[in-house]
């Protein structure tokens, strides 16, 4: 994941942040080899950020890559299953809208 903070209401840099894979063990939070966030549960995943000095309030952009969103849907569909597949059939039928709209075929 990327994160990129910006000032709020005064953005004078941009901060530019890699957020790096964080086990929650029993033992504490460890540090992973770099690579996509895993996520430990239906809504949260662990990273650290490096160099960080900040003050005041920002407005924070995250970038996920396609395989940390995989990550977060297995999760997610282990511990709320049902949840997960109303959530999957809403964006599947959305996928064949824009599948379609793409394609050029009128509706009409």
């Amino acid at each position: 994941m990327k994160l990129t903070l910006r000032g709020w209401g005064r953005e004078t840099t941009q901060h530019h942040h890699l957020v790096k894979p964080v086990a929650n063990e029993t033992k504490g939070y460890h540090p992973k080899a770099q690579g996509p966030i895993f996520w430990h549960d239906a809504v949260t995943a662990y990273g650290k950020i490096e160099k960080a000095a900040l003050s005041g309030s920002f407005l924070v952009e995250m970038k996920f890559e396609d395989i940390e969103l995989e990550n977060w849907l297995t999760q997610f569909a282990k511990l709320k299953p049902e949840e997960a597949l109303r959530m999957i059939s809403r964006a599947q039928a959305e996928a064949i809208i824009a599948l379609h709209t793409s394609a050029g075929v009128d509706e009409n």
